[in-house]
């Protein structure tokens, strides 16, 4: 994992606010909640109400780059406690894995409960 992937992903769960190249972690105000914001080249791939370490969702942002599958392995490194839970990628699509199970995923927003669950 490469280091600006550890440094967001941590800032991410801790809600620490940072900035580094094209990898940014903010808070923002969603109604009465405020929502901790992971963002690579300004598009948001993952989000969560601040304080909260298990109401994650996820996204490509609309770029399936190895970037983004990069910081977004980092997420899920993290919430699954570096278990085999991934996404990889085979023939230009993207899969979601659990252990040896394959879902192909397309990067719309899904619910990391949904993820473990859903596979």
């Amino acid at each position: 994992m490469r280091q600006i992937t550890q440094v967001s992903t941590k800032a991410f769960f801790t809600d620490r606010t940072m900035k580094i190249g094209n990898t940014e972690v903010r808070q923002v105000p969603s109604g009465h909640l405020m929502i901790t914001e992971l963002l690579l080249h300004g598009n948001r791939i993952a989000w969560k109400p601040t304080g909260c370490t298990n109401n994650i969702m996820i996204s490509a942002g609309g770029w399936t780059s190895n970037t983004t599958k990069e910081r977004l392995n980092g997420v899920l490194w993290w919430h699954f406690n570096n278990s085999l839970v991934q996404i990889v990628q085979k023939n230009w699509l993207w899969y979601l894995m659990d252990n040896d199970t394959f879902k192909q995923w397309d990067g719309t927003p899904i619910h990391l409960n949904d993820f473990s669950a859903g596979i």
